[in-house]
């Protein structure tokens, strides 16, 4: 009896430290929300927080780049629309200069307007972001991409023709920049010629051939207006998409991660009346006489 008597004392005893550590255990989780704290408490919860925490970071790190890329294709939108303009008006110029009623001295401020326009345009096609780097450059974003020499003038690209590819969802990606160094090139060239042809009378060669290339330069430019509006729509649906997944993820490992307050509630007043059965348990066997051991 005195054996089994102990054994009962030693098995009580550890079944009031086991309710008492349940009931610790559930405090904890009603403080700080959380059901795993460690990896003891739930291995195979444990296993997918983890690979639920793995996918919502590649999924932040989608949104970001997709958010890169609506910033590029907007900066670039607006390049590419000051670009349009000043073709839009070097046409106005250049139809205006080809009429015979108009004057030389008239003919000569078109072309120190035309002169004005090109600057603006290298101005445009040397946009930045605005982190500095230069949005029509290629890969070689820190370099300045295009560069106006001699006199007459021509323009030189000193960028690459590197594609910023996006990773903006699981195997998708999407080109984060615009390469459009034969565009401006060709703008670039169309104004010079509509300078040189103001300033020598030549209405002849402005109604023809200056005329149509800067009306081919100005459909060339459209054209990648109209691309730029396609990839700012694409780079706006991979962000909603990255987004929404990444805000699943989380709520996948707030639900395996984080406690139901209600039913933890429940289970601690189960534990902590457990726990007081045990104490009271306890207690009797640690009131047992000597003579009660010796019968």
């Amino acid at each position: 009896m005195r054996i089994g008597t102990y054994q009962q004392y030693q098995s009580l005893q550890d079944l009031v430290v086991r309710a008492q550590e349940r009931v610790m255990n559930l405090q904890r989780s009603l403080a700080d929300g959380k059901r795993i704290r460690q990896p003891s408490d739930d291995p195979l919860g444990t296993l997918d927080i983890l690979a639920f925490r793995t996918a919502r970071a590649a999924s932040q790190a989608h949104v970001k780049h997709a958010e890169v890329g609506v910033r590029n294709m907007k900066l670039s939108e607006n390049s590419l629309n000051g670009i349009a303009e000043i073709l839009k008006r070097a046409q106005v110029l250049v139809i205006q200069g080809a009429n015979a009623p108009t004057t030389q001295d008239a003919r000569q401020a078109m072309a120190a307007e035309i002169r004005t326009l090109r600057e603006r345009l290298v101005g445009l096609a040397n946009s930045q972001d605005g982190f500095g780097r230069y949005l029509f450059a290629g890969t070689a974003v820190t370099t300045e991409p295009f560069e106006v020499n001699g006199d007459p003038p021509t323009i030189s690209y000193n960028g690459d023709d590197g594609k910023l590819l996006l990773e903006v969802g699981p195997g998708t990606t999407l080109e984060g920049n615009l390469l459009i160094q034969q565009e401006v090139t060709n703008a670039f060239n169309a104004l010079v010629d509509a300078e040189q042809r103001l300033i020598g009378g030549d209405l002849t060669g402005l109604s023809g051939v200056t005329l149509q290339l800067v009306q081919d330069a100005n459909a060339a430019i459209n054209l990648l207006r109209g691309e730029v509006g396609q990839r700012q729509t694409q780079f706006a649906s991979a962000t909603e998409i990255a987004t929404r997944r990444a805000d699943d993820l989380t709520k996948a490992i707030s639900e395996r991660e984080d406690i139901d307050v209600t039913e933890a509630i429940s289970n601690l007043q189960v534990a902590q009346a457990a726990y007081q059965a045990s104490l009271a348990s306890f207690s009797m066997v640690g009131r047992l006489s000597l003579l009660d051991f010796l019968r």
